[in-house]
C-alpha cells in the first residue's frame, strides 16, 4: 500500500495539472489565521505538513515544508523542505513548532490518528494548529462514479450514480452523521478520557485519478477531530462551543495546544 500510494503521488506531481493553482484555493483562510495568531505569538518555526508544491510558503518567513512525495518538493528551491510521512514526523523535535497547518492532507493518510498525535507532539505549548482536510469524502468518488458514463459502470454502481443527488444532499448527510456525533460526544462525556479517533477506511484508487479525492483513503469527520483534541485538554478556537462543534459542516478547525 505504501509503495503504491507513493508511486501514485510521485506520478501525479510530474504532471503539470496535479495540485497546481494560479491562486491556492485556501490562501485567504490561511492568511487570516496567521494574521490572527501570529499577532499574539511571533512564530520562529512554522511547519506545513503535506505542502506539495509549496503554494503557501510565502505566507510566513519561517515556513518549513514537508511532503510524502519527493517529486512534489522538487520545485521548491527558496525554502527548507524535507520528505516525510505525516504519520511519522520523527525528523521534527518534540515541542519545537509554533504554528502547524495541513490542508487537504489528512484524508489521504491511512492512519490519521498517528498524524494527529504527531502534530500534537511537535507543537510547542501554546502552539497553533490549522487543519483543513476534505471532510467526509464519499466512497463512490474512489470509483469515479459521478464522472463516468452509465454504460461504463457495473449495475450496482449505476444505481448509486442515479441516487447521487440524494446521497450528496445535506438532509441525507445530516441524518447519517448527527446520530454518530451525538453518540461520540455522549460517550466522551461519560468516560472523561482521551478519545480514540473514529474514521472509516476508503478504497482509494491509486491507478486512475478520476476526480478530486478519488485517492482519499480515509473518511474523516470534523466533529470527531475536534473531540480528539479537546478530550486531551486542547482548545478549539475556531468552534469554541459544543453547539458549534456538533453542527460543524465543513471548513477549517483551529486549535491552541495546551501542555
Amino acid at each position: 500500500m505504501e509503495n503504491t500510494s507513493k508511486s501514485f503521488y510521485d506520478r501525479q506531481y510530474t504532471s503539470a495539472q496535479y495540485a497546481e493553482y494560479e491562486t491556492p484555493p485556501y490562501l485567504n483562510k490561511v492568511q487570516k489565521f496567521l494574521n490572527e495568531v501570529d499577532e499574539h505569538r511571533k512564530a520562529s518555526s512554522v511547519l506545513e505538513v503535506g505542502c506539495g508544491r509549496g503554494h503557501y510558503r510565502h505566507l510566513h518567513p519561517n515556513w518549513i515544508g514537508t511532503d510524502y512525495s519527493e517529486e512534489g518538493l522538487r520545485m521548491i528551491e527558496d525554502r527548507p523542505v524535507f520528505v516525510s510521512d505525516a504519520q511519522d514526523l520523527s525528523m521534527v523535535a518534540s515541542n519545537s513548532i509554533d504554528i502547524l497547518w495541513s490542508i487537504t492532507v489528512l484524508e489521504h493518510i491511512p492512519q490519521p490518528e498517528l498524524a494527529l498525535a504527531e502534530f500534537e507532539r511537535v507543537l510547542k505549548p501554546g502552539g497553533y494548529l490549522f487543519l483543513l482536510p476534505a471532510w467526509q469524502c464519499r466512497w463512490w468518488d474512489c470509483f469515479g462514479i459521478s464522472v463516468r458514463k452509465y454504460r461504463d459502470l457495473p449495475l450496482h454502481f449505476r444505481l448509486i450514480k442515479l441516487l447521487l443527488p440524494f446521497l450528496n444532499s445535506i438532509a441525507y448527510r445530516s441524518l447519517t452523521i448527527m446520530p454518530l456525533r451525538l453518540y461520540r460526544r455522549f460517550s466522551s462525556f461519560l468516560s472523561q478520557n482521551s478519545t480514540s479517533y473514529y474514521y472509516r477506511k476508503l478504497p482509494a484508487d491509486y491507478e486512475t485519478f478520476w476526480i478530486a479525492d478519488s485517492d482519499a483513503c480515509s473518511w474523516l469527520d470534523a466533529h470527531e477531530t475536534i473531540l480528539w483534541f479537546i478530550s486531551r485538554g486542547h482548545t478549539c478556537i475556531s468552534h469554541p462551543s459544543a453547539f458549534k462543534q456538533i453542527l460543524i459542516r465543513s471548513g477549517e478547525v483551529i486549535f491552541k495546544i495546551i501542555k
